[in-house]
């Protein structure tokens, strides 16, 4: 449900058997995304981490992710993973991990451990490309409305 806090949105994951995963944790541009602060908080409870997001448009917010998993992650065995996030059929396969073949959650967790992050950032020109296809699903809803 909307408006949990990001603990209450983890305990509710990690009741029903899911795995936690934070996205894009330091991208200014997102306007949703977790705080350093609420991120600390839940990492006792975090699976998977991004640490590799073809649409973060600043290098500066890939390295502070990849600094943070760093500084915290390795002792709770926190899985860093690479995505290509595409909002549109040009974005697919710019990031990517490569593992090994799994059966379940827990082997994908492993698999995912020794995977390899591949992948190259987009254009961030890309961006007003999805702005433009929102703002133009917004208006047909409107006129539909």
């Amino acid at each position: 449900p909307a408006r949990l806090s990001p603990t209450e949105t983890v305990q509710r994951i990690k009741a029903q058997g899911g795995l936690v995963g934070i996205p894009h944790p330091f991208d200014r541009f997102r306007r949703k995304h977790i705080t350093e602060e609420a991120l600390i908080q839940v990492l006792p409870h975090v699976d998977i981490i991004e640490a590799f997001n073809a649409r973060t448009t600043l290098q500066g917010d890939i390295m502070r992710g990849v600094d943070f998993i760093r500084r915290h992650t390795a002792e709770r065995h926190i899985v860093p993973t690479g995505v290509t996030d595409a909002h549109t059929p040009f974005e697919i396969g710019n990031a990517y991990v490569e593992i090994p073949e799994y059966e379940g959650p827990v082997a994908f967790l492993e698999a995912l451990r020794h995977g390899r992050i591949v992948g190259r950032r987009t254009t961030p020109l890309i961006h007003f490309s999805t702005r433009w296809t929102v703002m133009k699903k917004k208006a047909l809803r409107r006129f539909r409305g």
